[in-house]
């Protein structure tokens, strides 16, 4: 695995419509460019389809809140097959009501609920260039990690202290001791810092195609 050197459940949505309507104008410069994807993967966070890691296992990134999005999505046979997804704080499709494209033979087959959104990576913490990436995660630790991410970024804006501004969010990890499976790596997302939204940049990438079936991963229960 490469170490990268190129040149992103349940919400409390709260008082989140300033911070959509804020982050409106932003996201048009975030899906100016292609999109490398971005997965958390035995405790690292990797980039691109040939998985580079980032220096210290970190970065920083402008998170397209606007378009946060949980929902459901299919795969069979190694192919994705359908998706159902939601912004955030609308109602969402429940179990009960996706359609069975059974029968399902492999692992990971069928229904898993997701979480997703779009990211600007910055050119901070050994990261060289803004990168546009997408971030999609279907484990608790991934949905636990961006529902504090935003009730965090709730709170600290319901202030009034950061006014035409938008907040860049850290993307490190932690761990924990499980009781059945030992030292456990988990996703952490957290606000690091407020860049006013003037200081914004829009960025280009070359688009990956994304990937087919993920890897299979026996997602632990968090204590």
């Amino acid at each position: 695995m490469n170490e990268i050197t190129v040149q992103t459940p349940t919400f409390d949505v709260s008082n989140i419509d300033n911070i959509v309507n804020q982050l409106s104008e932003v996201a048009d410069e975030l899906n100016v460019g292609g999109i490398q994807y971005i997965k958390f993967k035995k405790g690292e966070w990797v980039i691109g389809k040939a998985e580079d890691t980032f220096p210290e296992n970190k970065f920083e990134a402008l998170v397209n809140l606007a378009m946060v999005q949980n929902g459901w999505v299919c795969w069979k046979d190694g192919q994705l097959v359908d998706e159902k997804w939601s912004n955030l704080g609308d109602q969402k499709t429940s179990k009960e009501d996706l359609p069975d494209h059974g029968p399902y033979t492999q692992q990971n087959d069928g229904w898993s609920y997701n979480v997703r959104f779009e990211m600007q990576i910055q050119p901070t913490l050994g990261t060289e260039n803004h990168i546009l990436a997408q971030f999609t995660g279907s484990s608790k630790g991934a949905m636990k990690a961006v529902g504090e991410m935003v009730r965090e970024v709730v709170q600290q804006k319901k202030t009034g202290q950061h006014d035409n501004q938008v907040p860049i969010v850290l993307f490190h990890s932690d761990s924990y001791k499980h009781s059945q499976y030992g030292k456990v790596y988990i996703p952490k997302l957290s606000v690091s810092r407020w860049m006013d939204q003037a200081d914004t940049v829009p960025v280009q990438g070359s688009r990956q195609e994304p990937e087919t079936q993920p890897t299979p991963t026996k997602d632990i229960p968090l204590e």
